[in-house]
């Protein structure tokens, strides 16, 4: 087989990679098995919490979030379920949600739900503030 920098595609990007001390989505510790690519790692993470639903992963079967009700039952009291993920945020993805600038904005009519979530996140000793935004549909 060819070694990867044969493609010509292939691009070492040297120092924009670095070293976290976040936890994966199975809770192993990155900073010394692999490294996390800034607030876009973040950002991904934060949505593969979002979308996953009860019993989805297998092998990891705390790992979900009670998001998905919003989207199927918008009946439901939307506070309660958008405090809950906010945890499952802070448990597996290892930052601190900013609760009272969130932006939860419900649409019933398309089975969406747009989300704005400012976080905090620290990085070589230092903290940071990102914003979290998507629009999440069934």
């Amino acid at each position: 087989m060819l070694p990867l920098s044969a493609n010509s595609d292939f691009q070492n990007h040297g120092d924009l990679y670095k070293p976290t001390n976040y936890l994966d989505i199975n809770g192993d510790d990155l900073y010394h098995t692999s490294v996390v690519y800034g607030t876009d790692a973040l950002d991904q993470a934060i949505e593969a919490v979002i979308v996953t639903e009860p019993w989805e992963r297998l092998f990891n079967i705390d790992f979900w979030s009670p998001f998905y009700r919003l989207l199927f039952n918008q009946e439901q009291e939307a506070e309660p379920i958008v405090q809950d993920t906010f945890d499952m945020i802070e448990k597996w993805v290892g930052v601190s949600v900013i609760r009272n600038e969130a932006d939860i904005s419900v649409n019933g009519s398309e089975h969406s739900v747009s989300l704005t979530i400012p976080y905090y996140y620290t990085d070589n000793g230092k903290t940071y503030k990102h914003i979290f935004s998507r629009v999440i549909s069934k």
